[in-house]
This record gives structure tokens, C-alpha cells and sequence, in this order.
């Protein structure tokens, strides 16, 4: 009702009769800084890591980029995700997406109770090769939504259902620390 209102004094003040007209609109995008100003200033969600056992760490490897590739001394970026908030759960798909180790209801059992003990208020959920097999993704945030109810999940075959892991974890973990922030 805002945008109607504020459409027709804009163009009554410009000697128009609609800025844009509804019904030759087919989509209409707003945008704000709230997720951009959450990220530079560290305000964002407290986030822990769901990811495959093994590969908790891609998300400080970054697959080795950094402005300059020779400078050893270069400090890197403090993650979003401190080491004590990734938990590795035992499962495995082949690059093509076949399962290699099926989820280990144990293993995620463990990693919900480690989110739950962590104080998160936000779960990134990144298991290898997801984007060409979620199965194991959608079991994991399905059981942490009955686990947890108040806690914010994002899932990396919703997020960024594409190849290259460093990638996908990092914007699911982005995704995942300001999509609190933003819905408030």
C-alpha cells in the first residue's frame, strides 16, 4: 500500500500519472543494506557448520585465494564461523552424487546435540557434492528443524546448488549469518 501511495504522489509531483503500472509489472525487487551493513560490521547470527566429516576447515583453506598468492605472512580473514561452531557429520558422495558412506544417524545426532550446546542461533548445512544430490542435506535440516525449531537453517543445494565446495560453503555461511538479521 506504501509503494501505491508513494507512486502516486511521485508522479503527481512530476506531472505524471503512474511511475510504473501494476498491471505491466511482472516483477518488482526492493532492496536494502541491512544484509551488506549485518556482514562488514560482524552483527550477523551466530552460526555453526554442518558439513561433511573431513572438511570442516574449506571454509578457512579458501582454496588457497588471497590477494597476493605468494605472501605467506598475509593474515586471512577471521571466518565466520569459528572452528568450535564446525561439526563434521559422517556421510559421502561420489562426485557424481552417488552415495559413497549413507548419513550416519549417529554422526548427525551428535552434530545437532554440538549445535544445541554451541548457543548457534543460525545452521549453514554443506555436505559435498549436494548440489547434484541433496538427499542427505534434506534429512539433516529436516531433523534439525524437529531438533531445534527456533534455529535458522540454510541449506548450500538451496543456496548455491552449483560445483566447487569453498564456494558453496562460504556463501551458505554468509546466507546463514545475515538471514536472521534480515527477516527481523
Amino acid at each position: 500500500m506504501g509503494l501505491v501511495r508513494g507512486n502516486g504522489l511521485c508522479g503527481r509531483a512530476h506531472s505524471y500519472r503512474w511511475v510504473f503500472r501494476r498491471t505491466a509489472t511482472d516483477r518488482l525487487v526492493h532492496g536494502t543494506t541491512v544484509a551488506t551493513n549485518a556482514l562488514l560490521e560482524r552483527k550477523g547470527a551466530k552460526v555453526a557448520l554442518l558439513t561433511t566429516e573431513g572438511h570442516r576447515d574449506v571454509i578457512e583453506m579458501r582454496e588457497g585465494l588471497k590477494p597476493d598468492r605468494y605472501d605467506l605472512r598475509s593474515p586471512p580473514p577471521e571466518p565466520l564461523v569459528p572452528r568450535e561452531r564446525r561439526f563434521g557429520v559422517r556421510e559421502r558422495l561420489k562426485a557424481g552424487g552417488e552415495v559413497i558412506i549413507a548419513l550416519d544417524d549417529r554422526s548427525l545426532d551428535g552434530a545437532i546435540a554440538a549445535v544445541k550446546d554451541s548457543g548457534a542461533t543460525s545452521v549453514a548445512v554443506c555436505f559435498l557434492h549436494s548440489y547434484l544430490n541433496p538427499a542427505h542435506e534434506i534429512t539433516a535440516v529436516e531433523r534439525l528443524r524437529r531438533a531445534l525449531p527456533d534455529i535458522n537453517v540454510s541449506r548450500s543445494s538451496d543456496v548455491l546448488p552449483q560445483i566447487k565446495e569453498y564456494e558453496r560453503v562460504s556463501t551458505t555461511v554468509v546466507n546463514a549469518y545475515v538471514e536472521p538479521v534480515v527477516r527481523r
